[in-house]
């Protein structure tokens, strides 16, 4: 198991990257809210599906994820260059390339011991940079709150 969020689609030449990318840091934190136990869920799903340790991890990669395909289908006003990042989210055409496998999301049963499905919200970290853009994106989109936003990049990854 992994914990490095842009494994999928980081490049194999270095000299491809940003600045910004070679010196973000998941410093950033955030909070995915739900007033069901669905978010908690859906965590654990992407969590197991993409083979990362933490729920943190998997919100982060499903965030960097739907950032990413809100740039490519041109959902937001931002693009990449704006803010100085190549491969912090996928690169251009990643997403829409992929054929994300699809996944039942668990039944609050087989959620780990670990996991409370009560408690509302899951905190998690990203990089500054984008946490930025995550608060653009839901500026700029239909989106209430980065909660739904997270949510759809959450789904993504399962498939759904």
């Amino acid at each position: 198991m992994s914990d490095n969020v842009s494994e999928p689609w980081w490049p194999d030449d270095i000299r491809l990257v940003t600045d910004t990318d070679l010196q973000a840091k998941r410093y950033a934190r955030g909070q995915l809210s739900d007033p069901t136990d669905y978010s908690a869920r859906l965590v654990e799903t992407v969590r197991r599906a993409e083979g990362l340790q933490t729920a943190s991890a998997a919100i982060d990669r499903a965030l960097r994820i739907q950032l990413a395909h809100l740039i490519d289908s041109r959902d937001v006003l931002f693009s990449r260059d704006d803010y100085d990042v190549s491969y912090l989210i996928p690169p251009p055409s990643w997403v829409s390339e992929q054929r994300f496998e699809h996944h039942e999301v668990l039944p609050v049963e087989e959620l780990p011991d670990e996991i409370h499905p009560e408690d509302r919200s899951i905190a998690f970290t990203t990089s500054e940079v984008v946490y930025a853009m995550l608060q653009d994106a839901a500026e700029q989109t239909e989106y209430d709150t980065l909660s739904a936003l997270i949510r759809d990049g959450l789904e993504r990854l399962v498939g759904q």
